[in-house]
């Protein structure tokens, strides 16, 4: 019975070791393709104070895909090519980014891409293991800056009455605005 067991695992660590090589193959010629976007995102990832936070996603991802090894393992990888549809839906997206001159879309499409080649080269019932990992790998996309000029401002809008504002006090301290409650934001 150990034999089967051992052997079993063999098989299972085959499997998974053919999955990973197709994939890490495909997805380096995905990069290696959309290069352009690719260095275009790591440098807003690595200049932008706004998307800086961007360079913690993929290990993010990685620890998340890591925590789930032992789940995973007992997954039977198998290609799924109902996956290649968002391949092709990344591939579009980036197409019309293209065209268009839009950055996001370029950047979405990318990612799109090499989510759609883990659901095809893996298959559904892993991609199902990786949802969580695979939705996160999004915030790799910036996007939201439209949102920073308003939030950075602090001028109103709905964000304003939920924290109170501050206002420097003397001696170098700290204190809350008196005008602001929690039910009427005074001006």
């Amino acid at each position: 019975m150990t034999l089967a067991m051992t052997q079993s695992a063999v098989v299972v660590s085959q499997t998974w070791r053919r999955s990973l090589i197709a994939l890490a193959v495909v997805a380096t010629l995905i990069l290696a393709v959309f290069r352009d976007d690719l260095f275009h995102l790591v440098s807003i990832w690595w200049t932008s104070t706004t998307f800086g936070h961007c360079l913690f996603i993929g290990p993010v991802v990685a620890w998340l895909v890591w925590i789930r090894r032992r789940e995973l393992a007992a997954l039977q990888p198998q290609a799924w090519w109902p996956g290649l549809a968002i391949v092709a839906l990344g591939g579009f997206g980036w197409l019309l980014g293209d065209a268009a001159g839009v950055a996001f879309a370029r950047q979405l499409g990318l990612v799109m891409m090499l989510q759609g080649a883990v659901v095809t080269l893996l298959g559904a019932n892993v991609a199902r293991g990786l949802l969580f990992p695979l939705c996160y790998a999004l915030f790799l996309v910036p996007f939201g800056e439209a949102l920073e000029p308003a939030a950075a401002a602090g001028d109103g809008g709905d964000h304003a009455a939920a924290a109170p504002p501050v206002r420097r006090a003397g001696g170098g301290g700290w204190r809350v605005d008196p005008r602001w409650s929690l039910l009427f934001r005074g001006g």
